[in-house]
C-alpha cells in the first residue's frame, strides 16, 4: 500500500498524481487513488506533519490535497486563481506558497484558516515555480526574493 512506502518520490504522469518508492532496486510506483480526478496535476509537495500530498491543477485553476491513499481529497483554493503553477508547502509554519503565472503573482496561505496574501507582485512576468529554504527563516527568504525580482 502507499503508506508502506517511507522515502517517495512525488511526480504528474497525465492526470495521475504518483508516488516512486526511493530505493536502490525498486521501481515501484503507485498512482494515488484520488477519489475527484484531476485534470492537469502540475505542482507537487509534501506536507510531512499532516501527510498530505498538494497539488496545483492548472486545468481546474485549483489547489488540492489529499493523503496518499487518496482519502480526504479537497480542494483548498479556487477562488482567485488563472494559473497555479508552482507550489510549495512549509510543513513548519504551515503555509501554502504559489505562483500565478497570468496573474503575475507569488501568493500564501496558510493550510488551515482562512488566510490569503500576495506576497510579490512587481517585476514578475509569468513566474513558474517557487521553492521555500526552511533553514534560512521567514526574513531571509523575503530577502531572496527581493533580490531575485532584480533579474
Amino acid at each position: 500500500s502507499n503508506s508502506d512506502i517511507t522515502r517517495f518520490f512525488l511526480f504528474a504522469e497525465g492526470k495521475n498524481i504518483r508516488q516512486l518508492e526511493l530505493h536502490y532496486n525498486s521501481s515501484l510506483s503507485l498512482r494515488i487513488p484520488l477519489t475527484e480526478p484531476t485534470s492537469s496535476p502540475v505542482a507537487l509537495d509534501y506536507n510531512f506533519k499532516d501527510e498530505k500530498v498538494y497539488w496545483t491543477d492548472v486545468a481546474k485553476d485549483t489547489i488540492s490535497r489529499a493523503f496518499l491513499n487518496g482519502s480526504s481529497q479537497e480542494t483548498i483554493v479556487s477562488r482567485r486563481l488563472s494559473n497555479p503553477y508552482g507550489l510549495a508547502v512549509d510543513s513548519f509554519g504551515q503555509n501554502i506558497y504559489w505562483t500565478d503565472g497570468i496573474e503575475n503573482v507569488i501568493e500564501v496561505a496558510s493550510l488551515n484558516a482562512p488566510y490569503r496574501k500576495v506576497l510579490v507582485i512587481e517585476n514578475l512576468r509569468g513566474p513558474r515555480d517557487v521553492v521555500l529554504d526552511v533553514t534560512r527563516g521567514y526574513e531571509e527568504s523575503m530577502l531572496c526574493i527581493q533580490e531575485s525580482k532584480i533579474f
